[in-house]
């Protein structure tokens, strides 16, 4: 199994791994277990990561598996590695006919995919408008392809439905969410997924489900994830107390600590939790976010097993368009963050889904709750986190934006700093921009 990398992202490194920038074998067992040491994923996610690349190492393929990945063309899916590892995917995107004449036609994500299957061990299904005899070329085919899950949920959820009793019956499936669209659309496309995931469980009991959650959100996190942002808070300029003095001077508004008092629960067992909560990105983003919480917690608790697990931040191209935000990134890695790669996360979470699928002993497993000690359905997002140091930051990621920026600026982002970053620092919390 192999991951694209060459360090995280950067703005002085902004560009995919080169082809030889690749981990597998025991290069990536050490980089997993570098990056659990730096606290930049959680333990259980580099075990997950080390047993996916073992099984793969000994020969083994996802031949006669099958993956629904209701967006399948989306930045962060897991689309080119699972038809790298043989595995059939069920295509579900939007209408190859948008766009026509246009300068953005769709017909050239199916396209897209359809190359990528055609270069794989791997297999494609996906819909077409129109009988694939009667398709003239493979641009008329690219051009017939996809549906609208917005207008069609109905329709698409009854053909998977259908589609699965043409599998055998002990053929692994998982179905995965992997739409977004901005504003209140992101709520009404998760709601249209949410029906088709919910048909293909009640059809086919030993479906697997699959999200990736946000890493800002609220989550429940591991105590030695809390322990690590308790120990964080007050390290760096923290041990001068500037960075208690810039908290203060900006009324309480940056640098705001992140590990939180735990709660505890009915049976005197103590929760923790992380606000990882980005006011910038909205309310239906984080609605849309929390519909998909809710339909693992339910199909958990059904039985399911929910390959649900935290993705790191990531320098995807509809975020770092933004500068303010590419400016952050690149002053984050003084907070003890990695802003991870596209290619890197793809590699990585879709390792973490495979691990899920074919483990089982994987703690998304409900029949392994008990054992990994998720009393409340809630914890089963504290595992196998990937959230690129978020949990073990000292301060929250909401409170942190300005001054990543200025220490991106000041040329800082590094262990090395120096007396006039502690200035600027201040000017930025007297100044308290409001981070957009």
């Amino acid at each position: 199994y192999r991951v694209p990398y060459n360090g995280g992202w950067h703005p002085s490194s902004p560009k995919a791994p080169p082809a030889n920038a690749v981990l597998h074998g025991d290069a990536l067992k050490a980089q997993a277990a570098q990056w659990a040491a730096r606290g930049i994923i959680e333990q259980d996610a580099a075990d997950a990561l080390c047993w996916t690349s073992e099984y793969f190492a000994q020969g083994q393929s996802l031949k006669g598996v099958y993956f629904v990945m209701i967006g399948a063309g989306s930045a962060m899916g897991p689309f080119p590695k699972l038809l790298e590892m043989g595995a059939t995917v069920v295509a579900i995107d939007i209408p190859g006919s948008w766009g026509a004449g246009g300068p953005r036609p769709t017909w050239t994500l199916w396209k897209r995919l359809c190359d990528a299957a055609r270069a794989s061990p791997g297999s494609l299904i996906f819909p077409l408008g129109k009988p694939q005899a009667s398709c003239t070329s493979d641009d008329d085919m690219y051009a017939a392809s996809g549906c609208d899950l917005m207008n069609q949920p109905g329709e698409i959820a009854n053909w998977l439905v259908h589609w699965q009793s043409t599998i055998p019956a002990d053929a692994k499936v998982v179905i995965g969410n992997y739409t977004y669209l901005d504003g209140d659309l992101h709520v009404k496309l998760a709601l249209c997924a949410d029906y088709c995931i919910a048909k293909l469980c009640a059809a086919r009991q030993s479906t697997t489900v699959a999200f990736l959650c946000t890493p800002t959100d609220i989550h429940v996190c591991p105590k030695e994830a809390h322990d690590a942002a308790e120990r964080n808070y007050g390290s760096g300029l923290g041990s001068l107390g500037l960075e208690m003095l810039a908290h203060a001077l900006s009324g309480g508004k940056l640098l705001v600590k992140n590990a939180l008092a735990p709660v505890k629960s009915a049976s005197g067992k103590e929760i923790h939790l992380v606000d990882g909560l980005s006011v910038a990105q909205g309310p239906n983003y984080g609605l849309a976010k929390r519909m998909q919480h809710w339909r693992a917690c339910i199909a958990y608790d059904a039985g399911h097993t929910v390959s649900s697990m935290v993705a790191p931040s990531t320098a995807t191209i509809s975020v770092i368009h933004n500068k303010t935000f590419a400016w952050a990134y690149g002053g984050m890695p003084y907070f003890k963050y990695e802003i991870f790669k596209q290619e890197t996360t793809n590699a990585v979470m879709a390792a973490l889904l495979m691990h899920d699928t074919l483990n089982a002993a994987s703690p998304k497993n409900p029949k392994n709750r008990k054992a990994i000690g998720i009393d409340n359905t809630l914890e089963l997002f504290r595992t196998q986190g990937v959230h690129g140091g978020l949990w073990r930051c000292a301060y929250k990621v909401d409170s942190i934006g300005e001054v990543s920026a200025l220490i991106y600026f000041a040329g800082i982002a590094s262990p090395a700093f120096t007396a006039a970053s502690a200035v600027m620092l201040g000017i930025v919390a007297m100044m308290n921009m409001k981070w957009q």
